[in-house]
């Protein structure tokens, strides 16, 4: 008896790598297509997977070229490393998390992009195995669907229950001979089992143990991902300044000229600036100037020398930043800060007020 549970045991084990293949086609092709966006199921593995991912990880697999919006959280390189973790924390304490992405096969079959479940449908078909997902009707009801794809090796070969199923979060009212012990799934047959929630629109979760090998599925419970509304942010560049002015660090607009020189290059390696503040200069040139940059960045580039940006700061989601031209020792540099302070705040107005070129809030 034992060798006959072994051989069962490796007959099922072969065929795991090809189950997987199929999977990855479900799981990885799910969000290729818009379709997602209007499918809450899709939309609750796509929530338990960013709920795992660093922001970085997050904005490398889900640019989408400034367009697309989850849940609030713009999907971009640009959005704000603070709002997703709050989000992420949201969505950990409101989903089961570990449990969707160990069942995101069955998930994704519930309600998916068609052409990807016809895709995955075409694999598993010509590769064989077990088929189960888990599907809502209505607040209390739960159909547990069950099949076995025949492998091309052993098209005879027709699989049989070896243990009581393990169910949590409701219990079997209907279908229940489908899946007593020693029960044959039949091939390409569809059994299905009608399971009763717990608790309305709960979460239910179902294991069977076959002759090929175990299926699992699961139905998160019925909730409404949270949403946030993001900071208002602006994208600041870095460069650093020559003559005068050089090894300064020099904020602007990502992309403009630094220091409105072109030759000393472009403000570039930008950051979403949520506050800019004001910092005092140092040297021969900068004495008794200031310098605009993001909140509690170094002063100038220069760290634990000239301190950080932190006074009179001001929030981008109310303030215009604007240009200006110094003269003197910053002669014909350009400088950025908020609409209407003194450019480079020299204490005079001889050298007027940020008002060139502005750009951000209204």
């Amino acid at each position: 008896m034992r060798a006959i549970v072994m051989i069962l045991a490796l007959f099922a084990f072969a065929h795991t790598s090809q189950a997987q293949e199929c999977d990855s086609v479900l799981k990885d092709g799910a969000f290729s297509t818009n379709q997602y966006v209007n499918n809450s199921y899709s939309r609750v593995v796509l929530a338990a997977r960013m709920a795992k991912m660093t922001d970085q990880e997050a904005k490398q697999s889900y640019d989408s070229g400034g367009s697309a919006v989850i849940y609030g959280v713009p999907v971009t390189s640009h959005f704000n490393s603070d709002d997703f973790h709050h989000w992420q924390e949201q969505v950990q304490s409101s989903l089961d998390v570990d449990t969707i992405l160990q069942n995101q096969t069955s998930i994704l079959q519930t309600s998916g992009d068609a052409g990807i479940l016809a895709a995955w449908q075409t694999c598993i078909s010509t590769h064989g195995g077990l088929s189960g997902h888990l599907e809502p009707s209505g607040d209390q009801l739960v159909t547990y669907i069950v099949k076995f794809y025949p492998y091309p090796t052993s098209p005879g070969f027709d699989p049989a229950i070896t243990t009581e199923p393990a169910i949590s979060g409701g219990h079997i009212v209907g279908g229940a001979p489908y899946l007593v012990v020693g029960q044959h799934l039949g091939r390409l047959i569809d059994h299905s089992v009608t399971i009763e929630r717990n608790v309305a629109n709960g979460p239910v979760y179902i294991a069977i143990n076959t002759t090929a090998g175990s299926i699992h599925a699961y139905l998160p419970k019925a909730i409404k991902i949270p949403t946030i509304t993001p900071k208002p942010h602006f994208q600041m560049g870095v460069c650093y300044g020559q003559g005068g002015v050089d090894s300064v660090a020099l904020w602007g607009p990502n992309g403009k000229d630094c220091g409105g020189i072109h030759v000393w290059g472009s403000y570039s390696s930008p950051v979403s600036v949520e506050e800019i503040c004001r910092c005092a200069g140092h040297g021969d040139k900068l004495k008794d100037l200031a310098l605009w940059g993001p909140k509690d960045g170094d002063c100038g580039g220069m760290h634990n020398k000239w301190g950080t940006y932190s006074d009179d700061c001001r929030p981008v989601a109310t303030t215009r930043i604007c240009s200006c031209v110094g003269r003197g020792g910053v002669n014909e540099v350009v400088a950025w800060g908020p609409e209407g302070v003194r450019c480079w705040n020299l204490p005079n107005d001889d050298w007027g007020t940020f008002n060139a070129d502005c750009t951000g809030s209204n």
